[in-house]
């Protein structure tokens, strides 16, 4: 019986996670090598919140590689705060994120549909649960400067706190060649897109239930 699926036709139950979607995605999921789970994952669209905590798992995976692309790895010697890093990268990522997550533009339009609630009050509902994401790719504001200590800048901004002393703790006044594989920048910027797809995660689930369950 573990074998058999009960699912839909409707492209929407499909979206939804209706019947026993959820559950055959994490069937097809399971024989899937990593590269190929973080494949599947990305370009499967599914709001279900049975397979957030998969999602969440498998992007985690791949901060250290995007950690590495944010340049966190270059040789530095310095501040560990001083520590360059690529903030587009990261932006990136984050965006990348929420695709994953159905939190783009694209998905809130079908989640507008599904639900039959105004997309723009999707939107107001997502903004407010995602304060780093948020001002990270909304602001109109220029960049800062691209280092570990614009990061954590960054986060202030957001009204992060225990975020930005967690990582000021860290950093600050560290003084580190980072140019090892075992660079503390990398962890760094490793730990903020950790917590960057924790905050998605936990936006996904509480709008699934707000827009689907409490109706």
């Amino acid at each position: 019986m573990d074998d058999i699926f009960l699912i839909s036709g409707n492209w929407n139950n499909v979206k939804q996670g209706a019947f026993d979607m959820a559950r055959l995605r994490k069937a097809i999921i399971e024989p899937l090598n990593e590269l190929q789970k973080q494949a599947f994952v990305m370009l499967c669209k599914d709001y279900s919140p049975g397979m957030i905590p998969t999602k969440s798992t498998l992007l985690k995976q791949m901060v250290w590689t995007q950690a590495v692309q944010s340049g966190a790895l270059r040789p530095w010697a310095g501040l560990m705060v001083d520590t360059p890093v690529d903030l587009e990268s990261i932006k990136e990522s984050c965006d990348v994120y929420k695709r994953c997550f159905g939190l783009d533009e694209a998905s809130l339009e079908d989640l507008a549909e599904l639900s039959g609630i105004n997309k723009e009050c999707i939107r107001e509902s997502v903004r407010r649960k995602l304060p780093i994401c948020t001002s990270l790719l909304d602001t109109t504001d220029p960049l800062p400067q691209p280092n570990i200590r614009g990061l954590v800048g960054m986060m202030a901004k957001n009204g992060s706190t225990l975020m930005t002393l967690e990582v000021a703790n860290y950093s600050f006044e560290t003084t580190v060649n980072c140019g090892s594989l075992k660079g503390k920048a990398m962890h760094v910027v490793a730990y903020f897109l950790r917590k960057i797809i924790t905050e998605q995660a936990e936006c996904a689930c509480a709008l699934y239930e707000e827009l689907f369950n409490t109706r």
